[in-house]
């Protein structure tokens, strides 16, 4: 698991959504030039920012699309289901062959006893 407790699929979804605004970000800036943002370093370092001087608005993250939202969601959604039918018939397949070893012997012990019983 990742930080803050992620699963490594809610991470790679973070860090997906972060690329996606950082390259939305940059291409408003300068189209020609779009460039993804690197993952947090263990030392801090200096914001690029500060040498360009004081920024005259605050940044805003833009509003994300509600239909990205949506499709993302979806794939999430339809990501579980695909796991929980996995998971659902892999303890079918567990719960059969539980069945089957429970009852082999029993089945066997009452075979052994009716072949004594005709063997008489």
């Amino acid at each position: 698991m990742a930080k803050d407790g992620l699963s490594a699929r809610e991470a790679a979804l973070i860090a997906e959504a972060r690329a996606a605004l950082a390259r939305k970000a940059a291409q408003g800036a300068s189209p020609t030039a779009p460039q993804p943002i690197s993952p947090p370093q263990s030392q801090p370092s200096a914001p690029p920012l500060a040498a360009a001087g004081p920024q005259t608005e605050p940044f805003r993250a833009a509003k994300p699309d509600p239909a990205v939202i949506a499709a993302r969601i979806a794939a999430m959604m339809e990501a579980e289901r695909e796991q929980t039918l996995r998971r659902k018939q892999k303890m079918k397949q567990t719960g059969t062959a539980i069945v089957v070893i429970a009852f082999v012997p029993v089945i066997l012990w009452a075979a052994a006893k009716l072949l004594a019983q005709l063997m008489r």
